[in-house]
């Protein structure tokens, strides 16, 4: 079993994607990061000067694409731009019928991270698995996307079929909970991972390593936030425990109130949260102590 920093520091490490540069009109660009650095010449009205002058102004390479960006290029006449081709992610929902309930997880965890910028979120159709061309459906997914988050019961049973093309399952089970069945794969480019059943657990994970896995492609670090507790809670077990609860600032502190029950946790409890907190294995949270937190993605 793996504990949570192994499970961060191996998507850092196993997962790189390819930062591909594509040239797209400029019309598409919206909320992409730009792939070159470009010089943009801006003239000086002559009417507010004795002398017409020209300034130089420069657009770094790796600036988010916004629709200020875009006027000022538009207002030169620039109709194509290189950018970095925009993350592919995908949400797989799979259905077995050894469980007739079909997963309802999948549109929530799309929700929550259709909006970073550079990457495109999809949720493809049920994937049945005791359909006959689930292998082709699976190779399908391997090709067109970088991320994958699949969520269902018993999909597990998949793991051989992504082995075949070439996805290494290096993670089985985290030392956690909600979220402890987790399995995440890995090849050169892409990262695979299969969510826990239970459903708080498959958010819990969506947000924490799916979060992880858009971050390091989109070049960015995952850290958490340091928060005063203002609760108790006492982990007496050699796990992480991920609770929820809701945190506020108060002259730059801080402060946050969290459940005292991981193994209770429903998805009503979510509406009134916004952010995870992390409890150590074997450790004791006093109100006043420090704790780390995970704001939701909303947040």
């Amino acid at each position: 079993m793996i504990t949570v920093e192994e499970v961060l520091f191996s998507i850092n490490q196993q997962f790189a994607p390819s930062k591909r540069i594509v040239r797209v009109d400029l019309a598409d660009s919206l909320n992409m990061f730009l792939a070159e650095d470009l010089l943009l010449p801006e003239k000086q009205s002559a009417y507010n000067h004795s002398n017409y002058a020209t300034y130089e102004t420069t657009l770094k390479r790796g600036t988010l694409l916004r629709a200020y960006e875009l006027g000022i290029l538009h207002k030169l006449d620039i109709d194509q731009v290189n950018v970095y081709k925009a993350i592919e992610t995908c949400i797989q929902p799979v259905y077995t019928h050894l469980y007739p309930i079909k997963p309802i997880i999948s549109p929530i965890i799309k929700s929550l991270i259709k909006d970073f910028n550079g990457v495109n979120t999809a949720m493809e159709p049920m994937l049945i698995m005791e359909s006959p061309d689930v292998d082709l459906q699976i190779k399908s997914l391997i090709d067109r996307y970088d991320i994958l988050m699949i969520t269902g019961y018993d999909h597990h049973q998949l793991v051989p079929k992504f082995e075949q093309f070439g996805i290494n399952f290096t993670i089985n089970k985290i030392q956690q909970t909600p979220g402890e069945k987790t399995i995440i794969g890995f090849d050169e480019h892409k990262v695979v991972l299969f969510l826990p059943e239970e459903q708080t657990g498959a958010l819990v994970c969506a947000e924490i390593y799916g979060r992880a896995a858009i971050l390091k492609a989109l070049g960015k670090s995952f850290q958490p936030i340091k928060a005063t507790s203002a609760s108790h809670y006492e982990n007496t077990t050699s796990y992480t425990h991920f609770s929820i609860g809701r945190y506020s600032i108060f002259d730059k502190d801080v402060i946050v109130n969290f459940q005292q029950k991981v193994g209770e946790i429903i998805l009503t409890d979510f509406a009134s949260a916004n952010c995870y907190v992390r409890i150590l294995p074997n450790s004791t949270i006093v109100k006043g102590s420090q704790v780390e937190i995970i704001p939701f993605i909303g947040n």
